[in-house]
Order: C-alpha cells, then sequence, then structure tokens
C-alpha cells in the first residue's frame, strides 16, 4: 500500500470513527464511500442518486435483518446461519469495492 494511500485509508477510518461514536454510522459509510468514488467535480445529481441508493441498500439490509430474526430472545441456529450469509456476501462485495477503489485511485493518480 503507497503511503497515500495508506494516508487516505487512516483519514476515512477517523472520519468513519468519529462519524459512528456520533450515532452516523450510516453517514460515515456513506461519505467514505463518496470520498474514494467521486471527484471533486462529480455533479451533485449523480451523488444524490448515489447516496439514496446506499441509504436504500443499508434500510433494506437493516430491515431484512430485524424480519428475518427468530422471535426467540436469544439468537438462534438459524439467526446465527442467516448473518453468516450475510456477513460472506457483504465480504465478497467489500473485495469487488476494494479492487474497483484501487483501480480508481490509481487513476487518479495517473491523471
Amino acid at each position: 500500500m503507497s503511503d497515500s494511500h495508506e494516508r487516505w485509508h487512516i483519514a476515512i477510518q477517523r472520519l468513519t470513527k468519529d462519524l459512528a461514536d456520533k450515532g452516523l454510522l450510516l453517514a460515515a459509510g456513506w461519505q467514505s464511500y463518496r470520498l474514494m468514488t467521486f471527484g471533486p467535480d462529480s455533479p451533485v445529481k449523480e451523488q444524490d442518486a448515489q447516496k439514496f441508493a446506499f441509504y436504500a441498500g443499508a434500510q433494506h439490509v437493516f430491515a431484512s435483518m430485524l424480519n428475518m430474526l427468530d422471535e426467540d430472545h436469544e439468537p438462534t441456529d438459524a439467526d446465527m446461519a442467516r448473518m453468516t450469509h450475510l456477513n460472506q456476501e457483504l465480504k465478497e462485495f467489500e473485495l469487488q469495492f476494494k479492487a474497483r477503489s484501487a483501480a480508481a485511485m490509481r487513476n487518479k493518480g495517473s491523471a
């Protein structure tokens, strides 16, 4: 990881922690995504559309998590299996996202 990429990663982690501590975990995720995805001249309308999709996805996952849990107060084996599947699905996406982000950072550096 290059020095500038490492500094960028640390800054994103710091922003995420600060916002999450204020109860703004989704805002932290959006800001991280926005900073890694959009250039300074990206149209606001495009960013707003992406933000809506980002929050819609987050709302879907959270509502689904709440709805898929069994009625018992303690997590069941089925609950844990669902969470494991969700975790795997998100990890697979994370790998794709990191690859795209790294390519975008390289392209920004060469522009």
